[in-house]
């Protein structure tokens, strides 16, 4: 989702271009309705319902999903400003990507992703982004196209249309050591 432009990114730093929170606070409220359903369906039984046991079952539920909402709205947000990136608690100042790397479908496997984790989160999609010193990260948004499309409008069409880099070759195989070691060719 894009934010509007009314919205301020961290410290004030310019309107938001790109916004995702990672999780709605809508889950959270499942714990205490379960809870006063349950207490209701009870209430019909014979000797009523036991509310205290009910409001325990309403802070428990209630609270685990708490936690993971939490979790989830700090290590999978994605904010994109005219002058920072935010991945999860990562931040990546605008002025350090040279360019956007066009998705060739290749993927990006093997390039460091931004953000707290070691992998691209899964339903997310990746943008590999050139920064000025050369080195490849990747960046992730559940809708890729849209942050793709935000960060292409701030670092410009001519660096985001660049020729893609080579990717980084992975170390041989076994077959092909085997293939090059000198004393096995006889």
């Amino acid at each position: 989702m894009e934010g509007s432009p009314e919205e301020e990114g961290p410290a004030g730093d310019g309107m938001v271009l790109f916004l995702e929170e990672g999780s709605p606070w809508w889950p959270v409220v499942v714990g205490p309705l379960l809870a006063l359903g349950g207490g209701l369906l009870e209430s019909t039984a014979p000797g009523g319902a036991v509310w205290g046991l009910w409001a325990v079952v309403a802070v428990i539920v209630g609270g685990g999903v708490a936690i993971v909402v939490r979790a989830r709205r700090r290590f999978l947000r994605v904010m994109l400003t005219p002058t920072l990136l935010v991945q999860g608690s990562t931040t990546l100042p605008v002025a350090s990507i040279a360019r956007v790397v066009p998705d060739d479908g290749s993927g990006a496997y093997g390039i460091r992703v931004l953000g707290d984790g070691p992998v691209v989160p899964r339903k997310y999609d990746g943008i590999v982004l050139t920064l000025v010193d050369g080195v490849q990260r990747v960046a992730w948004a559940r809708d890729g196209e849209g942050l793709r499309r935000a960060l292409r409008s701030l670092v410009g069409p001519a660096a985001s249309t660049a020729e893609p880099s080579t990717p980084a070759t992975s170390p041989p195989g076994p077959e092909q050591q085997e293939a090059d070691d000198p004393d096995e060719a006889g």
